[in-house]
């Protein structure tokens, strides 16, 4: 499961990615996304009606249901690892930390993309899903 801790605003530079133990360098950008929470419906049949007549309507509870893991999106100019389209799906031990911010845990690489701009540097994309629980 990923942990997080976070402070207040601080420069991105100094932010360090390891996936399976290997430092991933040259980084361009990283992305964290939390995980979105599911909602599932709890409304009581003694619920709050709101209005009458034809206007009206039921006051729904929602409780959560479960919380998506977090995912991560980084792109860096060199993964100063061996890495390649053939390693999607494998899961990995991945540490991201930056100022004030970490995130831990086995995560999946699903996506893999060399991005080739022309007058720009080639870069890499690389997109991880932690595993959760």
């Amino acid at each position: 499961m990923a942990n997080c801790y976070q402070g207040d605003a601080s420069p991105a530079q100094g932010t360090f990615v390891s996936w399976g133990g290997d430092n991933l360098g040259m980084l361009t950008s990283v992305r964290v996304n939390a995980g979105r929470a599911q909602l599932v419906d709890v409304t009581s049949v003694n619920a709050t009606v709101i209005g009458s007549g034809t206007n009206s309507r039921v006051l729904r509870e929602v409780g959560v249901a479960s919380v998506e893991p977090a995912s991560v999106s980084l792109t860096a100019y060199n993964t100063g690892v061996s890495l390649s389209e053939n390693d999607r799906g494998d899961t990995r031990f991945l540490s991201i930390t930056g100022n004030n911010f970490s995130y831990t845990g086995n995560a999946i690489l699903m996506d893999y993309n060399i991005i080739a701009n022309v007058g720009s540097f080639v870069t890499i994309s690389l997109d991880f899903q932690f595993t959760g629980g």
